[in-house]
This record gives C-alpha cells, sequence and structure tokens, in this order.
C-alpha cells in the first residue's frame, strides 16, 4: 500500500471466518476477518449497512487481525455477518461493499427417554407422577406420567442425565447417569 497521504483505496478485507458447518451444540463463535492495511473493523447482521450506522465493533482498533465474539448461536441455523472496514488514511477510506462471513450450526441431535414409574417392588404403578430429565442442576424436560406410569421425553439432546420422579405422598426418586443417544 502506499503511504496513508496517498491512500486512496479502503481496506482489502480476506480470511474471514469461521465458514462452513460448525459443530451441534455450538452457541458462541469468533467472528474473523484480515485487512490488508491498519483499519478499524465494524460488522452487523443486516446487509447493506453502512460502516458509521453498523453496531458491532471488532476488538482490534488500527490492527490487521480482527476478532469479535459472537453468541446466542443456535443450532440448525445459518449465520450471515456483513463486515465493512475503515483505514487510518486522511481522510480515511471505507469500504462501501459488504465482505460477507456466512456460517452454519449443525442441527442439535435429539433422541426420546420413555420409562415407567413403579414403586421399588417393580411391579406397582405410581399414575401422574412428576418426571424430570436433569443434567446438573438443569432441568432440561419435564413431563407427567400417564394412568399407566409411563412417561416419555421426545426431544432430549444426545448426553447423560439425571430422571427424577416425584408425587406427593411417595418418595422422590433419582436415577443417575442415564445415557440418552
Amino acid at each position: 500500500k502506499l503511504p496513508n497521504s496517498a491512500d486512496q483505496a479502503p481496506p482489502a478485507r480476506t480470511n474471514g471466518s469461521p465458514t462452513g458447518a460448525l459443530p451441534a451444540g455450538t452457541t458462541q463463535a469468533t467472528l474473523a476477518v484480515t485487512t490488508d492495511e491498519r483499519a478499524v473493523c465494524r460488522y452487523s447482521t443486516v446487509a447493506g449497512t453502512s460502516y458509521d450506522a453498523m453496531p458491532k465493533q471488532f476488538a482490534t482498533i488500527w490492527g490487521t487481525a480482527h476478532t469479535a465474539p459472537v453468541s446466542s448461536l443456535t443450532g440448525g441455523s445459518t449465520h450471515h455477518y456483513f463486515i465493512r472496514c475503515q483505514d487510518t488514511a486522511s481522510p480515511p477510506n471505507t469500504n462501501t461493499s459488504d465482505y460477507a462471513v456466512t456460517f452454519s450450526i449443525a442441527p442439535d441431535v435429539t433422541r426420546s427417554l420413555s420409562g415407567k414409574i413403579l414403586r421399588l417392588d417393580g411391579t406397582t404403578i405410581i399414575p401422574s407422577a412428576g418426571v424430570q430429565a436433569l443434567q446438573g442442576i438443569f432441568v432440561k424436560s419435564s413431563t407427567l406420567a400417564d394412568a399407566r406410569g409411563a412417561y416419555q421425553f421426545l426431544t432430549l439432546a444426545e448426553g447423560i442425565y439425571d430422571v427424577r420422579a416425584s408425587k406427593s405422598g411417595y418418595a422422590t426418586t433419582t436415577v443417575s447417569g442415564v445415557r440418552v443417544g
């Protein structure tokens, strides 16, 4: 590039990432782009947004390697980010076109889990018990057993769960280490 006083071109942007499909369960990633000169870069999820109106700025200021964390990503979705940068020239040169970074998150794999709530004798049904699927202290799903004591969780992510059953008049019981998937 020419010295700043003769520079009339906005920063070239390359190496945008992430790309392709990220694994199921990914909830955050690092958005990245490289510029061919020192610059400040911003991004938006709306195509055609002017540099000045872009709501988010990359952490690197006046560098060439730009990164920013993006979160709240969900499985089975595609994410689009549009990047524009401004260099250090006087006056500054600003990108007037979008540099798009697009990636997807693989769908979360879900499985079902079913069972029957019985007394300790193994034969007496406990109808209408509350049943929870937990991971640690977090309730991932809950349901009620039917009149035959049967319950089913239709959409649990693959993993290890504790299954807890409770009903007034009975001791709450937890079965730990139930593998789904």
